[in-house]
């Protein structure tokens, strides 16, 4: 990858860091916009050059504000000044996905030396695509997890995001994301955001991922196409037919179902709260299949209540019975728990 040089000249008695700023205020794949503000009674310029080359290419003067271009080769175009902030310069015409060394040089009138103090890397992004993945389908939901689907686009790599109960974030160009199917994972939050990265990597034609720890909530998911790697990268941010998109997990089924022994001598069931559930299905039977159900107790909705007791008249002798409890939420019906067998003793 190309490096070119970008010399800053400063004209003043302070050889130290603080005698002006440079600031990376953005980057596209052809623009770097940057504010160089100097301390006061000192002038800069810029003077750009190929990294393996001191033929100089262009310069920008700080007190008269003009752009002056020396040579005009393909690389480089112009350096435009911005009337918005005094200092407010914008690099254009620049080749995308390619770094620029910025040296930092004091001119100290007394002893007229030049002096290198610092340098440091800016760059360009890498081209922007032009189609965003679109068609979000779902798969496999349950309470825990689900499968993603979808149409790619045409980014040479492919971020995934998800978040829960609210739209996401989009990401930050030029920024690398760490990803990690199994949602909430602390590495792979978009820092001060309520979004996580689900995948980031090569648009392999892989159009599916399995999502993994989720609970029972709304969440959504955006794909992001783009070009480029860690800092080169360009993320596309259009959106697109079902792109983003949202979809509600299953609610989980009961757990902890147990026969507790009533003062009456019943049997009492009892099973723990399940977050998001506005009623209960009880089911019995005689057998485990179950196929002989017993009433009242067959697939009956007995509301929020989290314990019944089991009381079976008319008959004789010790009596089996299989029970399972399901969860009912909104829009959402839980599987069945796992079974426990009760002892009914007349």
């Amino acid at each position: 990858m190309k490096k070119f040089c970008i010399i800053i000249l400063v004209f003043g008695l302070n050889v130290s860091l603080g005698y002006a700023q440079f600031i990376v205020n953005a980057q596209t794949e052809k623009e770097i916009y940057v504010t160089v503000a100097p301390v006061a009674n000192t002038a800069i310029s810029l003077a750009f050059r190929n990294l393996d080359s001191p033929k100089i290419m262009m310069t920008y003067d700080s007190t008269n504000h003009v752009a002056l271009a020396k040579v005009m080769p393909a690389d480089f175009g112009k350096i435009a000044y911005s009337s918005a902030k005094f200092h407010d310069i914008a690099i254009e015409n620049l080749k995308p996905a390619t770094e620029y060394v910025v040296d930092y040089i004091v001119y100290d009138k007394k002893s007229n030396k030049i002096t290198k103090i610092d340098s440091i890397i800016i760059n360009t992004l890498d081209t922007e695509p032009v189609q965003p993945a679109r068609a979000i389908a779902f798969k496999n939901k349950s309470y825990n997890h689900v499968g993603l689907l979808w149409i790619a686009g045409n980014g040479s790599n492919v971020l995934v995001t998800v978040s829960e109960n609210a739209p996401g974030a989009t990401p930050t160009d030029g920024a690398e994301y760490f990803a990690d199917t199994n949602f909430g994972n602390p590495k792979s939050l978009i820092s001060g955001t309520n979004t996580y990265v689900l995948y980031s990597g090569p648009n392999t034609g892989k159009l599916d991922i399995q999502v993994k720890g989720l609970k029972y909530a709304e969440y959504h998911f955006r794909i992001f196409e783009y070009n480029g790697d860690g800092k080169f990268a360009n993320y596309l941010l259009n959106t697109s037919q079902n792109n983003p998109r949202s979809t509600t997990t299953l609610i989980p089924p009961p757990k902890n179902l147990r026969a507790i022994r009533g003062t009456d001598g019943e049997s009492v069931l009892h099973w723990d709260i399940v977050d998001g559930a506005e009623s209960y299905v009880i089911d019995v039977a005689l057998d485990g299949s179950f196929i002989q159900k017993v009433e009242p107790y067959a697939e009956a909705n007995i509301g929020s209540i989290t314990e019944i007791p089991i009381v079976v008249s008319d008959e004789k002798g010790p009596l089996r019975l299989f029970c399972r409890i399901k969860a009912v939420g909104k829009g959402s019906v839980s599987p069945y728990s796992e079974l426990i067998i009760v002892e009914m003793k007349q």
